[in-house]
């Protein structure tokens, strides 16, 4: 049964593998571990200044929202 699904499936819906049984990533990551470490540093910076100015946004637009145009002063 699994040599019919390997079979009738095309090639590239499975992972290549080198002759010591590893994918390119697994590769990559072994080859690359200081790439792979600044890479998961620049991520958590980015990630961390993206939530202060979503949070920065949000707060300008609660502002905005429940400000009453013309002020609270209004004639009758």
């Amino acid at each position: 049964m699994r040599d019919f699904v390997k079979n009738s499936m095309p090639l590239d819906f499975f992972a290549h593998h080198n002759n010591n049984s590893q994918i390119a990533s697994s590769i990559f990551s072994e080859t690359h571990k200081d790439l792979v470490n600044s890479g998961n540093e620049w991520i958590s910076s980015t990630s961390e200044c993206c939530s202060v100015v979503a949070a920065l946004i949000a707060a300008v637009a609660y502002a905005t929202a429940s400000t009453v145009p013309g002020g609270n002063n209004q004639v009758p």
